[in-house]
Order: C-alpha cells, then structure tokens, then sequence
C-alpha cells in the first residue's frame, strides 16, 4: 500500500513537471533563436566597422566627414584616401 502511494505521487509530480515543460514549449524557440541570429549579425557589422576604421587609422587615413543613413540605421564615414 505505501508502496502504491509513493508510486502514485511520484506520477503526479512527474506528470507536473511534464506539463509545466509543455507549457514552455509553447512560447516560440525559433523566434528567439532568429532573434538572437540578427543580434548577433549586427554584432559583427558593427565589428568590420571598428575594424576598419582602426585600419585606417593606423594607415595614416583620417575621417573627413560623418553622414546619417536615411533610415537612421547608421553612418557613411569619408575617410581622407578613400571613398565611403
């Protein structure tokens, strides 16, 4: 009889648990997973872009001019010796 009640109850708790990890199943992995893919792109835009103004600076180029995209998304950088 104890026996049948700890089997019982360790059903129920499995059973709990199995529902409340459905229950987060539910919200959408894929999104977060795409989300987190285009955090990491504009991470490593935003890199190439220190990369090469660090570049260019250690070449002896300097900034001439700083210019907003349309779209507010970033910046075209003129440097001295070279085209934007």
């Amino acid at each position: 009889m104890i026996r049948a009640k700890k089997q019982f109850i360790f059903t129920a708790v499995a059973a709990v648990i199995l529902l409340l990890g459905m229950h987060s199943c539910q919200q959408d992995p894929w999104g977060d997973i795409d989300a987190l893919k285009r955090k990491s792109n504009e991470q490593q835009d935003r890199i190439a872009a220190l990369e090469a103004l660090l570049a260019a600076q250690s070449s002896g180029d300097y900034v001439t001019g700083v210019t907003p995209l349309p779209n507010n998304e970033g910046y075209v950088i003129a440097f001295r010796n070279n085209d934007p």
